[in-house]
């Protein structure tokens, strides 16, 4: 696995996502795209690119409390650019 370097904005949100991957409330279809998030981003994936991708998911899926609660921190801690498809207000 290559060596990624995250900030510390993105670590926390990295170890929220392993929060959620390991709440038992949480629906498998929700889990598996949060651990799909997580292995792509620990494998070397941009890492807001795919934060975004998994925000967009979560729309369409089931979102219990601690999904409300990461997704809540994620929208805090991040700021967009035009590139990822935000704004550089950093809302969604």
């Amino acid at each position: 696995m290559p060596k990624i370097n995250l900030n510390e904005n993105q670590q926390a949100l990295l170890a929220k996502m392993y929060d959620v991957v390991l709440d038992p409330d949480v629906n498998p279809e929700t889990r598996k795209a949060f651990i799909d998030t997580k292995n792509k981003i620990e494998w070397g994936r941009n890492f807001d690119r795919e934060l975004s991708d998994l925000m967009r998911q979560l729309e369409f899926l089931i979102v219990t409390h601690p999904v409300f609660e990461f997704a809540e921190e994620a929208r805090k801690r991040k700021v967009f650019t035009p590139t990822i498809g935000g704004s550089t207000h950093g809302s969604w």
